[in-house]
């Protein structure tokens, strides 16, 4: 695990905006591999990951969320599970292994929110141990 990574540790509430990085470095192999290095440190199984994506992302903030086009996210309305599809756990496990070798293959389109959800929970909860 990454030092300074403790994904149980409690933790204050971050209220600061967290924007989206744009789509294109969203979709880029050198940060996607960096996301998943970040997501692989945290040392949590699948199921667990979604969680904590989860926990960031409702429950870890209160401030706002600005999208990849420039868009606050209405978090009401917004069902970052279902971004994952069925099987999140497998989606994600898959992901982590960008961390220690190369995708065979560019990120699909239908990914990039996925993507983007991870970011903003990683962006959280980096705010909420700073």
């Amino acid at each position: 695990m990454q030092e300074g990574i403790e994904p149980n540790k409690p933790l204050s509430i971050c209220v600061e905006t967290i924007r989206s990085p744009g789509k294109r470095l969203i979709k880029n192999p050198s940060r996607l591999s960096q996301l998943a290095e970040f997501y692989a440190s945290l040392g949590l199984s699948g199921d667990d990951t979604m969680d904590w994506i989860l926990e960031q992302i409702y429950d870890g903030h209160h401030g706002t969320l600005i999208d990849f086009n420039g868009y606050e996210i209405d978090k009401s309305k917004w069902f970052v599970d279902e971004l994952f599809g069925e099987e999140p756990r497998r989606w994600l496990n898959d992901f982590k292994l960008r961390a220690t070798k190369t995708a065979r293959q560019r990120l699909q389109e239908k990914c990039v929110n996925r993507v983007m959800a991870m970011c903003f929970a990683r962006d959280i909860y980096l705010a909420r141990i700073a």
